[in-house]
């Protein structure tokens, strides 16, 4: 089988993160407790002098390790909890106005026309942003860390410091980028391995255009611009299609569960509002953009029991010489070449599978019936299945000190099992339904035979 790991096992690496601590771990989990902090109430003191409307209605409060809202008064349908001002949020446009002559614009314009044709970095034009974004407050940042800011930069620093260093504080240890290579091997027997790998390439390209042909900075810490690249993905909302960074409304819990507010945009300002009448003691909770449990952990460090069976794509070779070898055939075939990928998740997938080992099987003048491809097809899946089963669940508290790790990482081969379990028995009952109708077609034959 050490033919399929070539395949699977991809050789990963990791940018292991320079992380701030975070808060002290409680006994308990789930012990809600007020959070009171001379920092927070000082930003929220400045932010209601910049017309930031609160209701009196919700706190701040410490639960599962994070700052969160909480309703402590009944909130009725309809109403706003939060009218955020568009003058203390940060989007691209801030930097432009407060760093007019350094060309950020045509910089940006340069990088998104790069960006949308890279085969480096991920097309979106949300990362593009986002990671654009990211690479200005690092730099801000890095500059300011090592005194030698300008007149611009403290003037930006001065209106927005005190939002940014609070919001951006966020603990990133459970992102699979921040893990040590021996905490990453506790997945590189699943395709998230791959997953992992190709977002990291991407991550690493993006910076790489953006060090080398836009701002021509050789000493770029990656593991800073990592920092705000992450952050800035899991802060950011898209308001009239700009990334854009909301104080205070990242201290409202995002979920795919139990939602109650909304965000809108109304006359200028930026509003949560309730959608359903809120009880005191729950949290307010936004609606998280749906997502792969393989994109929320590689993002937000994050995955969920509801999205265990939630895998819209499953990309693999179609083929690979070894799965023939036991048959004695050999065979020049590039794995990863795009005409040899197929998508396991397409209900259609078998459209593509089939042709492509009849082609095959013909070519060595061996049995190409549809049952000997699913065959082989199936013996395939199986292999993709044990390989992920040799993950080693039990073992992940050697190398997680936090459940919250484990229960991830669960999660993950959990999905991977299960979605390949549900695709072998497809397949099993397409070749159980081929073979009744051979069967049925030969006593056809026979019964005609006979009637002669």
């Amino acid at each position: 089988m050490n033919y399929f790991f070539n395949f699977l096992i991809l050789y990963l690496f990791s940018f292991i993160t320079s992380q701030k601590k975070f808060k002290a771990k409680k006994e308990e989990e789930n012990i809600i407790e007020d959070y009171t902090s001379e920092e927070y109430e000082t930003l929220l003191n400045k932010a209601k002098k910049n017309l930031l409307n609160i209701t009196d209605k919700i706190k701040l409060t410490l639960i599962e390790y994070e700052n969160q809202y909480i309703a402590i008064k009944p909130i009725s349908k309809g109403e706003t909890i939060l009218e955020i001002p568009y003058n203390i949020t940060i989007n691209i446009n801030t930097f432009y106005n407060y760093f007019p002559f350094k060309n950020l614009q045509k910089k940006y314009e340069k990088y998104v026309k790069i960006g949308e044709k890279s085969q480096k970095m991920l097309n979106d034009i949300s990362f593009i942003q986002q990671s654009y974004m990211a690479y200005l407050l690092y730099k801000i940042y890095k500059l300011k860390s090592i005194k030698e800011t300008n007149s611009e930069i403290n003037k930006f620093l001065k209106d927005y410091d005190d939002y940014i260093s609070f919001i951006f504080q966020d603990d990133l240890s459970h992102l699979p980028s921040s893990f040590t290579n021996e905490q990453i091997k506790n997945f590189m027997n699943t395709s998230f391995s791959s997953f992992f790998n190709l977002m990291n390439n991407y991550l690493t390209g993006e910076t790489e255009i953006l060090k080398k042909e836009i701002f021509n900075d050789d000493k770029i810490d990656m593991n800073d611009y990592f920092n705000y690249r992450f952050l800035l993905f899991q802060k950011s909302f898209n308001i009239s299609n700009n990334t854009t960074i909301i104080p205070f409304v990242d201290l409202i819990k995002r979920d795919i569960n139990n939602i109650n507010c909304k965000l809108v945009e109304n006359k200028g300002n930026i509003k949560i509002k309730a959608i359903k009448d809120i009880n005191k003691g729950e949290l307010l909770t936004l609606k998280q953009k749906k997502m792969t449990n393989q994109y929320s952990y590689f993002f937000y460090g994050k995955t969920y029991d509801e999205l265990i069976d939630y895998v819209p794509s499953f990309i693999i070779p179609i083929i690979i010489p070894d799965i023939l070898m036991d048959e004695g055939i050999k065979l020049d075939i590039g794995e990863n070449g795009e005409e040899n990928r197929v998508d396991l998740a397409l209900d259609n997938c078998y459209d593509y599978i089939l042709p492509i080992y009849k082609q095959v099987l013909q070519i060595v003048k061996k049995n190409d019936s549809d049952i000997k491809c699913f065959n082989l097809f199936l013996k395939y899946i199986k292999i993709i299945r044990d390989v992920v089963k040799m993950n080693k669940i039990v073992e992940l508290d050697k190398y997680f000190d936090d459940d919250r790790d484990i229960d991830n990482i669960k999660r993950i081969i959990k999905g991977e099992i299960n979605f390949l379990n549900k695709k072998i028995q497809e397949l099993e009952n397409i070749i159980n339904n081929y073979q009744k109708k051979q069967n049925e077609n030969k006593n056809d034959n026979i019964k005609g035979v006979e009637d002669l």
